[in-house]
């Protein structure tokens, strides 16, 4: 996509994670991040996007368009009904969105202050 889109491009790998944290807070810089987690949060970074997704495009090999969907997937014991029914129905019953968990998490760095 950076060909396609004239992005100038460098690929930097931290050798650790400190150095991982501090790249982009040092450098102005497109970076990786997945979510949630209040690395960055501070930074207000914003999702690169993409023209929506082109199934015909992509047969034919041509991906400039995002992707398809992406999801956030949430794993628990598979015996959780049987240890904690309470916590699977209300598992069962919640719906969050990206947001709701990124004001969670403001509020959770907020407290750390």
């Amino acid at each position: 996509k950076a060909a396609a889109f004239n992005f100038a491009t460098a690929v930097a790998v931290a050798k650790d994670w400190s150095n991982y944290v501090s790249l982009p807070t040092d450098h102005a810089s497109v970076f990786f991040w997945w979510t949630p987690d209040t690395t960055f949060l501070r930074m207000k970074p914003q999702a690169m996007t993409f023209p929506a997704f082109d199934r015909v495009a992509w047969e034919r090999g041509d991906k400039k368009t995002g992707a398809e969907r992406s999801s956030i997937d949430i794993h628990v014991s598979q015996d959780l009904a049987a240890l904690a029914p309470s916590v699977q129905e209300l598992l069962a019953a919640s719906s969050l969105t990206i947001k709701d968990v990124n004001d969670v998490m403001w509020d959770k760095l907020d407290s750390e202050i």
